[in-house]
């Protein structure tokens, strides 16, 4: 059989080797654009000292960390990111070559540094030949090498060398360097000449005709003999550069047709061969050693030849296939085999019986019957539906009765089958029972078991069976939903409702129930001890004695990264290990936790109910919904791993942290007050991948204990001043006294007002404040006093302003009238009389206007433009009714926010009424013109008349100008007249606003 899955892994793979090899199944895990890679297409790959894996595409570059792809972006240290070859150095660092020059990536600093560029774009990247002492030689595709000395920062142009050009239009003249230096010495082809070139005296050795089309690979094995391969010979040939020779390696593989070879050697000798998308491990003569697939039994580059190969700082391999992502392929892992028909969807298990004396695994699935594997996992025989039938058999309970002979159960079935060693024989055996329902159901498992007779329980039904003679009675015990159950201290013991229920075995009568909510159904159980057993629940695990108390519970509250416990085995030292829908994980009589997932091996991380056994030397099987994983419990302590840890990012109040170097070379953090919401990204490096570890944390002065980072999740803190530490650490195991690998120390400073110094300089203020106190309240009543005595002379001042206020105004208007009245009595002329009403007229109306405008200044402290616009137009209104002749306009568009105290508010107004009124008195006017505008800091009211004017310097005093000029005066308004007989008056009033 194993030479039928070869040969059908040898189809799949064109022809890839006419004889069988050892396998050697190691972890491969896959990656493509679903998991943040840019595109499939990839143009170069390289492994930094850190072991962050570099990926070059057409369009731009990536950092893998192990976990998640990081884009690298464009500045103006690295300008252009478009099929870039990367160089690894001698001190881990890596050389990006671009078409507009090369670029340091500094792997301590995680700094990007343009260490030269180019006076024109390039059509391709210099090509990388090889280092030697600290100097970088590159290959241009004008045909000059040029030499970078990492060290002293300076470029060589070498122009002694006559190399020919080599342009991406022209096929023929693809440049291929070999994937390594023989010491000082690197050989690269180009066209139809094979060059061997001197890195340490920058010449050319030797040269050759090479007449190889298409050409793929190049390897040194010796100073003076290179390994080739390409697309259109399907073998590796050897090349002498001494005598021009070439011979074929026949020791390599008999292939049939062409494909894509690559030959990669590590340093400690162990190298590994291509071919399109099978790998192989191989000796130092291309002697095939192994072929590598994954526990999947895939080839590693599945439906996709390999592109590129290199080996990370830990001996694992990175692979670039042509167009389906990169693989890494694991070294170090556990060992757990796996069983599986190869059948995408077959292999959804429900039962396992191992045989290994026998040296046979036997397996009942859905849909897919009873499959029978060696102890080396092949698969051997199958048997998918019963004879003479074409129903996919569903088997659920296989019994080993002796003599190479099982008995198995199937599903919906009031039948058994007993099959022999080969599965060539299958006869029924029927069930005999009283009840109609006494039928095979789908979870089903073996309470009992010994050489004669077992009992096994199908849900709600109990099959006894013995064996010699062979025959079987079914008894119907619940209608209830019940998974599974146990014998334990002479009682069939099952969870029904929310109670755990004894049965006795003999006549299936209920002895007792004890109460056991909260569970959420029980799938499986596992004896403990004569006096103890393990319960498997959708809750959690419970332990519990044979009277049916519980001893304790356990969830996720207690580590388990999983509640939904399908199945349970004990091994020899007493720890117990549980599948779940998270892997498998093992619970140490320390409490420890260790888990096992997909990543290390399993068929999957979702399991089977009660589908496990543990054979007498200790295996362990588990079954799930791709197939069987085993293992033996005591193989999988891996060695101590020198893993190290790196803080990939810290954001603080959700910024990214810039520091002079890499994040992860820091110990201390020093920050503000309130730059105090932190958030920490960081990952385990080591031989397996971040997934494969426990990330776990703890930040002294906040935590108590060590937290599991599920899933490698950003953790965040709000933090308060003060000193803190936090470590972080990554095992195999969640480890709750672990030593960190990692501190970082973060010191939030407190705010100057919680310092020490400024506590004592406020308790000395404080007592000196208290001083001054003391010393003003002595004080206090005198300045009370005077402040009285102010108050009296401020309200005495502010009454004689009123005064000269009301007698300037209200007093001039008054004795006009009296004037007028006095003039009326000694009078007899009717034109005098109407004139003398006239100006009483004008008098009393002044009179309550000058009283109106007097209230309003008193209602506020400060007016806005706006509102002594609206006092004026107040005024301007009544006169159009009282002069009917005389047109009064008032134009203002002003929007400003100025505003003037309520004194200068009133001196404005009283000054517009005092100027239009001496217009309607003197000037007869046939138009009246006000205009309010705002220039700069600057408000300009303009009163135009088209009067008979006056001259200012002739004018009679009594006309109102000393109180426009003392209003004007108080407020320090600026009053500009222009007035002649021809053109009428203007007066404009200039307030000037203070700067703000």
């Amino acid at each position: 059989m194993l030479k039928k899955l070869l040969a059908l892994f040898i189809i799949s793979l064109s022809g890839a080797a006419s004889q069988a090899q050892n396998i050697e199944r190691l972890n491969v895990f896959s990656y493509n654009v679903n998991d943040g890679m840019l595109q499939s297409t990839i143009h170069n790959i390289q492994v930094d000292g850190n072991n962050f894996f570099w990926i070059s595409f057409p369009n731009g570059i990536q950092k893998f960390d192990g976990n998640s792809f990081q884009n690298i972006p464009t500045d103006k240290n690295f300008p252009d990111d478009k099929f870039v070859t990367f160089f690894r150095t001698s001190t881990g660092d890596i050389l990006l070559s671009h078409e507009l020059g090369v670029t340091k990536y500094n792997h301590n600093t995680n700094k990007l540094t343009l260490l030269t560029s180019f006076k024109n774009r390039q059509d391709v990247p210099a090509t990388f030949l090889g280092e030697w002492d600290g100097k970088v030689v590159l290959y241009m595709e004008t045909g000059q090498v040029i030499s970078i000395h990492l060290n002293q920062g300076t470029v060589k142009y070498n122009t002694n060398n006559k190399l020919p050009e080599y342009h991406t239009s022209n096929p023929l003249g693809k440049l291929i360097v070999a994937n390594r230096p023989w010491k000082e010495q690197v050989t690269f082809c180009i066209y139809d000449t094979l060059y061997q070139y001197d890195l340490k005296r920058e010449i050319v050795i030797t040269k050759h005709y090479f007449n190889e089309d298409a050409l793929l690979y190049l390897t040194p094995i010796s100073q003076n003999e290179v390994f080739f391969s390409n697309s259109g010979d399907s073998s590796f040939r050897k090349f002498n550069l001494n005598t021009g020779e070439i011979s074929v390696i026949h020791s390599l593989l008999n292939l049939k047709n062409t494909g894509r070879s690559l030959l990669i050697f590590n340093k400690e000798g162990s190298s590994y061969l291509s071919h399109n998308g099978a790998l192989f491990s191989v000796d130092s003569n291309l002697k095939i050693k192994t072929q590598i697939v994954n526990f999947k039994n895939k080839s590693v580059g599945g439906y996709s030849s390999i592109a590129k190969m290199i080996i990370d700082n830990f001996g694992n391999l990175y692979i670039a296939t042509i167009n389906d992502g990169i693989r890494r392929v694991m070294r170090h892992n556990f060992p757990i085999k796996y069983y599986n028909n190869n059948v995408e969807g077959k292999n959804h298990i429900l039962y396992i019986l191992p045989e290994k004396e026998n040296n046979r695994i036997l397996t009942g699935a859905t849909s897919y019957g009873l499959a029978m594997y060696d102890t080396s996992q092949q698969l051997i025989r199958e048997l998918k539906h019963l004879p003479n039938t074409k129903n996919e058999l569903l088997v659920n309970t296989i019994i080993n009765i002796g003599r190479e002979r099982s008995l198995f159960f199937v599903n919906g079935s009031r039948t058994a089958f007993l099959t022999n060693s080969d599965f060539s024989q299958v006869t029924p055996i029927p069930i005999s029972g009283k009840s109609k329902e006494i039928t095979s159901r789908y979870f089903s498992n073996i309470l009992f078991q010994n050489s004669n007779s077992a009992i096994v329980q199908s849900e709600g039904v109990i099959f006894k069976v013995n064996f010699s003679p062979l025959e079987i009675k079914g008894y119907k015990f619940s209608n209830s939903y019940i998974m599974s159950g146990i014998f334990v201290n002479h009682h069939i013991i099952f969870h029904e409702g929310d109670s755990l229920v004894f049965l006795n075995p003999e006549n299936l009568q209920v002895i007792k129930k004890t109460y056991l909510p909260n569970t959420g159904f029980v799938r499986c159980y596992v004896k403990a001890s004569e006096k103890e057993f393990f319960v498997g629940s959708n809750k959690g695990i419970f332990k519990i004695d044979t009277s049916g108390h519980v001893l304790k519970h356990i969830d996720k509250s207690n580590g388990l990264p999983d509640e939904c416990i399908y199945a349970m085995l004990i091994d020899s030292k007493n720890n117990l290990w549980c599948s779940s829908n998270k892997g498998i994980f093992r619970i140490g009589k320390d409490n420890s936790i260790f888990t096992l997932t997909k990543e290390d091996g399993l068929q999957e991380n979702e399991f089977n109910t009660n589908v496990a056994v543990k054979t007498k030397d200790g295996e362990m099987f588990f079954g799930g919904v791709n197939g069987v994983s085993s293992f033996f419990p005591s193989q999988l302590n891996k060695a101590p791993e020198n893993i190290k840890i790196f803080i990939l990012n810290i954001a603080v109040n959700n910024q990214h942290l810039k520091t002079d170097t890499a994040v992860w070379n820091l110990s201390k953090i020093e920050l503000k007050y309130n730059e105090n919401q932190l958030a920490f990204d960081f990952i385990a490096s080591g031989n397996s991948t971040p997934g494969q570890y426990v990330h776990q944390y703890m930040l002294k002065g906040v935590d108590n204990a060590w937290i599991q980072n599920d899933r490698i999740r950003t953790i965040r803190y709000n933090l308060q001043p003060g000193k803190y530490t936090l470590e972080l650490y990554a095992s195999y195991i969640f480890n709750k006294n672990a030593k960190p690998l990692k501190e970082l120390v973060i010191i939030i400073h407190p705010p100057f007002w919680q310092t020490w110094w400024f506590l004592i300089i406020s308790a000395l203020s404080l007592i000196g404040l208290l001083v001054i106190i003391i010393n003003r309240y002595n004080a206090a009543k005198f300045r009370e006093k005077l402040n009285i005595l102010n108050q009296e002379k401020k309200l005495q001042n502010e009454r004689e302003r009123i005064s000269h206020d009301l007698h300037d105004n209200i007093g001039a208007f008054a004795h006009t009238i009296l004037f007028k009245a006095n003039s009326l009595e000694e009078g007899n002329e009717k034109k005098v009389n109407r004139d003398s009403l006239e100006d009483m007229k004008f008098a009393a109306r002044d009179i309550l206007l000058s009283l109106r405008e007097t209230i309003w200044a008193f209602k506020s402290e400060k007016f806005s433009i706006n509102a002594c616009i609206i006092r004026i137009r107040n005024f301007i209104q009544p006169l159009s009714r009282y002069y009917p002749k005389i047109k009064f306009q008032l134009t203002d568009d002003n929007q400003s926010t100025h505003q003037l105290p309520h004194q200068d508010a009133l001196n404005l107004v009283r000054i517009i009424q005092e100027v239009v009124t001496n217009a309607i008195k003197h000037a007869a006017p046939t138009n009246i013109k006000i205009t309010s505008k705002i220039i700069a800091d600057k408000w300009i009211i303009s009163i135009t008349d088209n009067g008979s004017g006056f001259d200012l310097n002739t004018i009679k005093k009594g006309n109102g100008l000393d109180n426009i000029k003392r209003r004007a005066a108080h407020s320090n308004f600026n009053i500009e007249y222009h007035s002649s007989a021809e053109e009428g008056t203007k007066v404009e009033i200039i307030v000037t606003f203070p700067n703000p």
